[in-house]
């Protein structure tokens, strides 16, 4: 199963997030639900990174990324990353709808 977590700041924004494991949904280079929730956060870090030039704390080896945002957020900006995280949130909520047996989600606050 992939674990995905979702890491809130005290202002209810997303600051961080985990994609651990393997769906084992089916064998390695035909898993679609694997491929979907890694297109999702890979495509996460790169628009943090080269469409809004963030520095971001990023740990990836198979089966296991980590994404945190690092750098100082005036109001515009914070609210420019949040779209893109939600985005990846929603998309990785849609999946586990699909998958639940293969994929789950958690909300975590600070």
């Amino acid at each position: 199963m992939i674990k995905i977590r979702f890491y809130l700041n005290r202002d209810e924004y997303i600051d961080s997030f985990t994609v651990k494991g393997h769906s084992r949904f089916d064998e390695h280079g035909r898993d679609i639900v694997c491929a979907a929730v890694s297109v999702l956060a890979q495509s996460v870090v790169i628009g943090l990174e080269e469409h809004m030039g963030l520095t971001l704390q990023v740990k990836q080896q198979p089966g296991d990324l980590s994404c945190k945002l690092t750098d100082p957020l005036n109001h515009a900006r914070q609210s420019e990353a949040e779209a893109i995280l939600r985005t990846c949130y929603l998309g990785m909520l849609a999946i586990q709808e699909s998958y639940p047996d293969y994929v789950d989600i958690q909300v975590i606050r600070s």
